[in-house]
């Protein structure tokens, strides 16, 4: 389990994981250069032990002939180097765990994590065409593009090669969507795009898209205002209904009852002997309003006024069935003389 480290802490070197190198490498940087110049420069410069000529031939020198100065040069790679395998992970102190040489193993971790000289030259390569391939999209904010611009911009410094601001400056305006085409053509048309620093346009356009905001935001609000003038209706207790579809929906539901109503009654209609009796609307309706439903065992009570029979009703009385016929008789006989 790696040890805790106090976040902040200026005594503290970086610590590095593994993962991004590139971000790592620059803070470890500034970090020894500002805790020791000197120790610094041996990250790049490599701590020769001193040595002597004794009888013709090159030994090592005694620590005890050392002079100041190769003493203090000694000092500053010891320096260099606890700082640096302080600040790596055990995985990745592993891979210079033998190397006595500060500037040594500084170039192993490169080797390891960036490559050679021809895998960063591919990588620079890749970065680069990131760099021309970068575009805006219509939903993508100041702040977040940037951040992307600054990602590669940073990886092409870290391998050699930064990208000047010019060329950055000229990326973004080029890029920008269609809602910031008038802020465009007004810096374009006032300012001098070889002075425009680039931390000053990236203020103006966050500063465009704030207004931009503020102003769809206002619209927003004064539509939602409109739609609760138009559908909105007070209730008791301060509540407001739902609008035009919970009116709808009850009007729905009781359309669909309706139906569903007289789907019954037209099933109840069509059942022949057991359909409901429908008193006339003559004279009669007195006598009929309190006449119970049409059944067989109701037809037993049933008086005929013509003939004066139980069972059958006038209309169906075979008397007034024989008048018809002979009146339908003597009328087709008239027709034929």
């Amino acid at each position: 389990m790696e040890r805790d480290r106090v976040a902040g802490s200026c005594n503290s070197p970086p610590y590095f994981d593994g993962n991004n190198f590139a971000a790592w490498r620059e803070k470890f940087e500034i970090f020894l250069d500002a805790l020791d110049e000197y120790a610094s420069e041996y990250l790049t410069k490599e701590w020769v032990a001193p040595v002597k000529t004794v009888e013709g031939e090159v030994v090592p020198k005694p620590r005890s002939e050392w002079s100041y100065a190769e003493v203090f040069a000694a000092y500053s790679n010891k320096k260099a180097r606890n700082a640096l395998v302080t600040a790596l992970s055990s995985t990745q102190f592993a891979h210079i765990q033998h190397i006595p040489n500060a500037k040594q193993a500084w170039d192993k971790l490169r080797v390891v994590h960036e490559g050679d000289d021809q895998v960063r030259t591919l990588k620079l390569q890749m970065v680069l065409a990131q760099f021309e391939e970068l575009r805006m999209s219509e939903t993508e904010s100041i702040s977040e593009f940037y951040g992307r611009v600054e990602m590669i911009t940073n990886e092409a410094m870290s391998l050699g090669q930064p990208i000047e601001e010019l060329l950055v400056v000229q990326k973004i305006l080029r890029v920008l969507p269609s809602r910031f085409r008038a802020k465009k053509t007004a810096i374009m048309e006032v300012q001098n795009l070889n002075e425009i620093k680039l931390g000053k346009l990236v203020g103006k356009l966050k500063t465009y898209e704030m207004e931009l905001n503020m102003e769809e935001n206002d619209s927003k609000k004064s539509k939602n205002v409109a739609l609760q003038g138009v559908h909105g209706t007070s209730l008791k207790g301060g509540e407001k209904s739902s609008g035009v579809e919970d009116e709808m929906a009850l009007f729905v539901k009781k359309f669909r009852r309706i139906l569903k109503d007289k789907g019954r009654f037209a099933r109840e209609g069509s059942s022949g002997s057991e359909k409901l009796f429908r008193p006339s609307t003559d004279r009669s309706n007195e006598r009929n309003k309190d006449v119970k439903p049409f059944t067989k065992d109701f037809r037993k009570s049933v008086k005929c006024f013509t003939c004066g029979g139980i069972g059958h009703y006038a209309a169906d009385c075979a008397n007034n069935q024989k008048k018809i016929l002979q009146r339908k008789g003597q009328g087709h006989e008239s027709e034929l003389e």
